[in-house]
C-alpha cells in the first residue's frame, strides 16, 4: 500500500505537467473554451492577469510563503511515505529529518522566486500585448 501511494505522488507530477501543456495548446490554438477543469491546469491570459493583480496586491512575501508552504507539504508528504516504508527507516528518520526540512524549505524558496520571476514577466508580455491592440484599435 505504501509503494503505491509512492507511485501516486512521483507520477502525479509528470501527468499534471502533461495535462496543463496539453489544455495551453488546445486552448491557444482556439479548438477547446476554457471551462473549469481546464482552469485548474492552465489559465488563459485574462484570467492571469486578474489573479497576478490580486498576488502582486498581497505581495511577494506572502506568494512565496504560500508557495513554500504547499511544496513544504507536498515533498513532506512524499518523505513520510519513503520513510515509512519500514519500522528501520521509521527508527533512524528523525537524524536526518532537520536537514531534510531545511533542504525542502530551501528548495521550496528557490522554486517559488523562480516562480514569481516568470509569472510577473508573463504579466508585462501580456500588459504590453493587450497595451498593443488597444493602440491598434485606436488607430482603425
Amino acid at each position: 500500500m505504501r509503494m503505491l501511494a509512492i507511485y501516486a505522488l512521483i507520477i502525479f507530477v509528470p501527468i499534471m505537467i502533461i495535462m496543463a501543456e496539453i489544455f495551453r495548446f488546445f486552448i491557444t490554438s482556439n479548438e477547446m473554451k476554457p471551462n473549469k477543469l481546464t482552469k485548474l491546469f492552465y489559465s488563459d491570459d485574462e484570467s492571469f492577469i486578474k489573479s497576478w493583480e490580486i498576488a502582486k496586491e498581497k505581495g511577494m512575501l506572502m506568494f512565496n510563503l504560500k508557495n513554500v508552504i504547499f511544496f513544504t507539504a507536498w515533498y513532506g508528504m512524499m518523505c513520510f511515505f519513503i520513510f515509512s516504508k519500514d519500522n528501520y527507516s521509521i527508527m533512524y528518520a528523525h537524524e536526518h529529518i532537520l536537514l531534510l526540512v531545511i533542504t525542502i524549505i530551501i528548495f521550496g524558496l528557490i522554486s517559488s522566486i523562480s516562480t514569481w520571476g516568470v509569472e510577473h514577466k508573463r504579466y508585462i508580455k501580456l500588459k504590453e500585448k493587450t497595451k498593443n491592440d488597444n493602440i491598434k484599435n485606436l488607430k482603425e
